[in-house]
C-alpha cells in the first residue's frame, strides 16, 4: 500500500483549521508573521498539530520560537513527516 504525501497547501490548510480550533488568531496573508499565542495555546496547538499528522514533536523543537508563524510550522510538519515517512 502506497501512503499519500500531503502536498504544502493541504498542511496549510490542516494548519490554518487547528489555528482556529485552538482559538489562535493568524494573518493568513503573510505566513511569516509572528503569531501571538500564550504557553497553554501553545502547548494546545501541538497536540494537535501531533493528533492531525500523526507525528511526536522532539522535546528540543518544543519552543515557541520554533513555532510561531504559518511558514515555521509548516516546514516544522514537512520535516517531522518526513522523518517519520523514511522510518
Amino acid at each position: 500500500m502506497q501512503e499519500k504525501i500531503m502536498d504544502n497547501k493541504e498542511i496549510y490548510k490542516k494548519i490554518e483549521k487547528l489555528l482556529y480550533e485552538n482559538g489562535i488568531i493568524a494573518n493568513a496573508e503573510d505566513m511569516g508573521e509572528t503569531i501571538e499565542m500564550d504557553s497553554i495555546m501553545f502547548v494546545s496547538l501541538i497536540v494537535s498539530i501531533e493528533e492531525t499528522f500523526d507525528i511526536t514533536v522532539p522535546v528540543e523543537m518544543l519552543l515557541y520560537e520554533k513555532w510561531k508563524s504559518i511558514n515555521l510550522i509548516t516546514e516544522n510538519i514537512e520535516n517531522l513527516v518526513g522523518k517519520f515517512r523514511v522510518m
